[in-house]
């Protein structure tokens, strides 16, 4: 039963935050509009580095910035994101000093499908958050409390971390958020769908290409390796949940990224070195060198995805893909799910403007007439799925899924933007009892229109939406409203 407590908070308040935070050593997944920035100054040549793995390393986008020399070269649109970019840095590279910052986060009904920007994951919450950068050292204290709590967790750490800069690379353990790849709706590996897992990570802090003949062809390269343990309340128990990403641009207009990630051990599945090393080189397959159910190392997904930012036509245009892997064939990922995507930005009344329609297919062998279904995100081993705390860690509409979305951001320099999002999907259509949208097979679509705005109160987001399907879900039909407000001291 929702609490007399929400209800009065909601009428009274009527606010729902995100929290947005300052004085850090990436940029974190979640913020639309700083992405947008991001892949603007991309694709007009100033961000060098890969763009496309999220968090992105702070002094690697600062490194470009302050080494291009052409400002007078770039159009208004490009100059409004440079500008806008330039101030978060300044922001962001804050030493020595403490950041408090609280939040408040109110909603009728959630969204049932989440894209890259970061909203709310509960009816009702309450945040505080304070951080601090020094030379080497960050690290972000983080805490949420939630009413009503889908997974039943109603204290959370979510955004806390501690994260040290050995060499050129960054060394963190805490929760973060991931999104691994070109589209803004979903990534078909990794995304910031499901609450960030507790882990460990390595990330490359400066971008610099090879100084070799053997590797310069890839010119600026980045990584991230990432360590996590998933929740206790699974089929196989405090399983860890392993991850590798390697991103590069061999031309400036053109990014590849190649990501593999694992399940495992875990409560009653091996965890010995000879285990590790079977998973590492794909030798996980039952049947082979002698694997059985009983030894076989893990669950494996692997795969690429390309961005590729295209001069041939007049007009502004950047397609991308993402094509991951469900299993292995010939020691190569086979049967993929697929996403597929393109994106458009122009100047428009003065204002920033930025289009893309985007597909995803999460189906086995998404292009073929007849797709294996029941295959995508599952696994006959851990069968609570490719998922945490019951929502899924790749995209959001979980396994056999369909996803058509139409999306845009309209920004200016007063700190105003506009964003909308139009989604058809198909849900379940296996069906599978354990998916996280839905028991059963649904079709229906999702609405929704946000203003966010700098005002006297900090920072606000008023959402208007609606989203209806033909069959009940986790998340009502009707209207979906919130207001978010966010304040920095």
């Amino acid at each position: 039963m929702k609490s007399i407590f929400k209800h009065f908070l909601f009428t009274l308040i009527l606010s729902s935050c995100v929290v947005q935070s300052y004085a850090e050593p990436w940029l974190k997944a979640g913020d639309s509009i700083l992405r947008h920035d991001v892949t603007v100054l991309a694709d007009a040549g100033v961000i060098m580095a890969p763009i496309t793995t999220w968090p992105i390393p702070v002094a690697s986008v600062d490194f470009d910035l302050t080494n291009f020399d052409n400002y007078n070269e770039l159009n208004d649109s490009e100059k409004l994101s440079f500008d806008r970019l330039k101030s978060r840095i300044a922001r962001e590279k804050r030493i020595y000093q403490f950041d408090p910052e609280y939040g408040f986060t109110a909603s009728r009904e959630d969204a049932l499908i989440r894209g890259f920007q970061n909203t709310a994951r509960s009816d009702l919450q309450l945040n505080a958050g304070l951080s601090q950068l020094t030379d080497r050292f960050a690290y972000r204290l983080e805490a949420q409390l939630v009413d009503n709590a889908s997974d039943k967790k109603n204290v959370r750490f979510d955004g806390s971390y501690a994260a040290g800069v050995f060499g050129n690379t960054i060394v963190s353990a805490g929760y973060v958020d991931r999104w691994w790849g070109p589209g803004w709706q979903g990534s078909l590996i990794y995304s910031n769908n499901a609450r960030p897992i507790p882990g460990v990570s390595l990330q490359r802090n400066f971008a610099k290409p090879f100084g070799n003949r053997w590797f310069s062809w890839m010119g600026p390269w980045n990584y991230s390796i990432t360590a996590g343990q998933l929740e206790g309340d699974r089929v196989v128990p405090d399983a860890y949940h392993l991850g590798m990403r390697l991103a590069f641009k061999p031309k400036s207009n053109l990014e590849i990224g190649l990501s593999r990630t694992a399940q495992w051990g875990g409560e009653g599945r091996p965890e010995t070195s000879d285990s590790f090393l079977d998973l590492l080189l794909g030798q996980d397959n039952i049947g082979s060198n002698g694997l059985t159910r009983e030894n076989e190392p893990g669950n494996q997904m692997a795969g690429f995805d390309i961005r590729w930012k295209q001069k041939l036509l007049p007009m502004d245009l950047a397609l991308y893909t993402q094509g991951i892997g469900e299993d292995e064939a010939g020691g190569f990922p086979s049967r993929y799910l697929g996403l597929f995507g393109l994106e458009h930005t122009r100047v428009l009344f003065n204002k920033n403007l930025r289009v893309w329609l985007e597909y995803a297919d999460t189906a086995c062998d998404f292009l073929e007439s007849k797709p294996k279904l029941n295959c995508a995100y599952q696994n006959g081993i851990y069968q609570s799925g490719y998922r945490y705390l019951g929502e899924s860690i790749g995209h959001p509409v979980d396994g056999d899924g369909r996803q058509l979305s139409v999306s845009a951001i309209l920004s200016d320099t007063s700190s105003v933007d506009w964003q909308m999002q139009l989604h058809k999907l198909n849900i379940n259509r296996a069906p599978d009892q354990r998916h996280s949208k839905s028991f059963v097979p649904a079709n229906g679509f999702q609405f929704d229109l946000a203003r966010t705005a700098e005002t006297s109160w900090g920072k606000v987001r008023v959402n208007l939406g609606y989203q209806n399907f033909d069959t009940p879900l986790k998340s009502e039909n009707g209207l979906l409203f919130g207001v978010e407000i966010h304040q920095t001291f």
